[in-house]
């Protein structure tokens, strides 16, 4: 396997990923869609969207690989967040955090049925423990540190997604002790309130209601995190109050802005996903080397699978190993939440729904952070990874096989 370092220039794209998608069956109600059905099982949209707008601004410490895969004898390059765990040196980056509550207030203006979604209020005793979601995600497992031992191996004292980057790499930076790391800070932004009205329940914008759960705060019109509600957003909607958020908040390309919703999935082409995205908006093909301003957007849910931060732990990890969206392997498919062949490096994909056992934080509250494929299982090489493995809890014990047709 090949290995090299680049320097990087910056630019910009507005990006996401591919999955599988599965529609909930609803009947329409007065004020709101009542579940009737399973609901989807992917977590984010197909179309991936750009735009030109190149930016020269300082952005995110970045690092090249080349490596040829085996399975086909091709050579890939691509980058990801982070210092080379190839190379020696001083290796711990720092990425700046800024977690901004994504506040939406649905209006019927049909019926006059309102309810919101705010992750930064409205506790609720049955399902968050009396903690609001954005509290419950600056004291998850995705920001503050703990021991982690993955595949049998102790991997240190961090957060989750450089435990599994630092296991992705395994044996190339288990001597250097405690220099490698890939660390988020994080500060907490003010709410972006977005109103949505509509006349009628639709894909584009609706209130789903009787969805299995825990939660026990109160429902009907005037709401606020209302049990066993659930909102749904058109994602360009959801995608035009992110970029200008960031715009008027003056946030850089080397910062890491993360939208967190509370129980509302988004639409794409008439489709229901869960609700995690993450973003580039570096144009192609600028994209291959540099990604600009990125963010990410995660869907904190309470009502079903995939629970609190697991959408959040797939986006991260997912924007540390692929910030560009262009990051190319040899096809694979038909596993996880993706139908058919892929060749993207979306470390979360494979696994989709398929989380860690709980982890309980210092706060009390059962954390749920899903479970990822390395980086050796994309390309089919021999695993580098803790255990000898090719996901960091063991699920995938072999690599991505044949290249997907």
């Amino acid at each position: 396997m090949a290995l090299q370092l680049c320097r990087f220039r910056k630019c910009t794209k507005l990006g996401g990923l591919t999955c599988l998608v599965i529609i909930s069956s609803v009947a329409a109600a007065q004020d709101s869609a009542l579940i009737d059905a399973p609901e989807t099982t992917a977590i984010h949209g197909a179309n991936m969207v750009r735009r030109p707008h190149p930016d020269s601004r300082p952005g995110l410490p970045t690092w090249q690989y080349q490596v040829v895969s085996p399975v086909n004898g091709i050579s890939y390059t691509g980058y990801m967040v982070g210092k080379s765990p190839f190379r020696r040196g001083a290796r711990t980056t720092t990425v700046p955090v800024i977690l901004i509550p994504f506040v939406v207030e649905f209006t019927n203006t049909t019926s006059g049925f309102s309810t919101t979604f705010d992750p930064s209020t409205a506790p609720d005793a049955g399902c968050t423990a009396s903690q609001t979601a954005i509290s419950l995600v600056e004291n998850s497992p995705i920001f503050q540190t703990r021991a982690w031992t993955l595949n049998g191996v102790d991997v240190g004292e961090t957060q989750y997604v450089d435990a599994f980057q630092r296991s992705n790499f395994w044996q190339f930076i288990q001597n250097t002790g405690d220099a490698w790391h890939t660390l988020l800070t994080y500060t907490v932004g003010q709410p972006l309130t977005l109103p949505v009205s509509y006349s009628m329940t639709s894909p584009a914008a609706e209130v789903r209601v009787g969805v299995p759960t825990s939660c026990t705060n109160p429902t009907g019109p005037g709401s606020t995190n209302a049990a066993g509600y659930q909102g749904v957003v058109d994602y360009t909607v959801l995608e035009a109050a992110m970029i200008s958020y960031i715009a008027s908040q003056r946030i850089t390309p080397d910062q890491l802005p993360i939208f967190i919703l509370y129980n509302v999935m988004y639409s794409q082409n008439g489709l229901i996903y869960l609700g995690g995205f993450h973003f580039s908006e570096a144009s192609y093909p600028e994209a291959l080397v540099s990604p600009g301003q990125t963010f990410i957007m995660a869907n904190f849910r309470t009502n079903t699978a995939p629970f609190d931060v697991s959408i959040l732990s797939h986006e991260i990890a997912e924007w540390m190993n692929d910030p560009g969206g262009f990051n190319p392997v040899p096809q694979w498919g038909n596993i996880g939440e993706v139908t058919g062949c892929k060749r993207a490096l979306e470390v979360g994909d494979p696994l989709t729904q398929t989380d860690l056992p709980p982890i309980t934080g210092s706060n009390g509250f059962a954390y749920h952070v899903q479970e990822l494929a390395y980086f050796s299982w994309f390309f089919r090489t021999p695993s580098l990874s803790a255990g000898g493995l090719y996901s960091d809890n063991g699920t995938l014990t072999a690599s991505a096989g044949p290249v997907c047709q």
